[in-house]
């Protein structure tokens, strides 16, 4: 288990994050007590809190960049298949200098752009900052058994592993009254809600583009679709899951 949090700047004369983002990996520290790190680049900060799993070493440190400063990501999880996949992509000529999943996932990235998530097996909650363009993609796996949190608010995305992160960073604290009926009804909130008016659970299988005309959310990945099995009167419904 890691922990991830970070923000982009939408206006850029809206107060930044700053310092704060120190204060979010405080909130989700017990997440990944062998690291620390951030970046910040053009609109985006990225904040990282490592459990040292695969790779131990300082070669895994995040957030992660590769050669040429382009790409950094920040990743929570874990890619079963990811042996499998370096080797395709060293095939291809890719060269590695770390032993981890987290850099299998940003060099496929690379490769296949958002494409890449129907590639990888496994759970995770990732950001991914591309400093060419300067905008940011960030998804969840396809059964949400990684937590990202996500809001706009202040001409600010911000984004976490847990609500506390994204409070520390100024989200907002507005208690939503009928999050609060649902807590009591079912001992948890349903996604996309969340206790606070404007943050939302990024439903399993979605992604995020974010960039500086505003975010936009798309599902990448549909059980039914996957199996070539359309329900009838499906009509895009979306699941809910409880936040883990």
């Amino acid at each position: 288990m890691c922990g991830i949090a970070g923000s982009y700047q939408i206006d850029p004369a809206r107060p930044t994050t700053g310092e704060r983002i120190h204060a979010a990996l405080r909130c989700i520290a017990h997440r990944g007590p062998d690291d620390e790190g951030v970046y910040a680049r053009g609109r985006a900060v990225l904040g990282h809190r490592r459990l040292s799993v695969i790779d131990t070493s300082p070669a895994g440190h995040q957030p992660f960049t590769l050669e040429g400063d382009r790409y950094t990501i920040v990743f929570n999880g874990e890619v079963f298949n990811f042996q499998a996949l370096r080797a395709e992509l060293e095939a291809s000529g890719h060269r590695f200098r770390s032993r981890t999943d987290t850099e299998v996932v940003l060099r496929l990235f690379t490769v296949k752009g958002p494409a890449f998530l129907h590639d990888l097996n496994g759970f995770f909650a990732l950001a991914i900052h591309d400093a060419a363009t300067d905008t940011l993609f960030l998804a969840r796996d396809r059964y949400g058994v990684k937590p990202l949190l996500w809001c706009e608010a202040d001409g600010r995305f911000l984004f976490g592993s847990e609500l506390r992160a994204l409070t520390a960073m100024g989200a907002p604290r507005t208690v939503d009254n009928a999050s609060v009926e649902q807590l009591f009804l079912h001992q948890f909130i349903p996604a996309p809600a969340t206790i606070h008016t404007g943050i939302h659970k990024l439903l399993p299988g979605h992604a995020l583009h974010v960039e500086a005309t505003g975010v936009r959310e798309e599902r990448w990945y549909h059980l039914p679709d996957a199996i070539g099995q359309t329900p009838k009167g499906d009509a895009g419904q979306q699941p809910s899951s409880p936040a883990r």
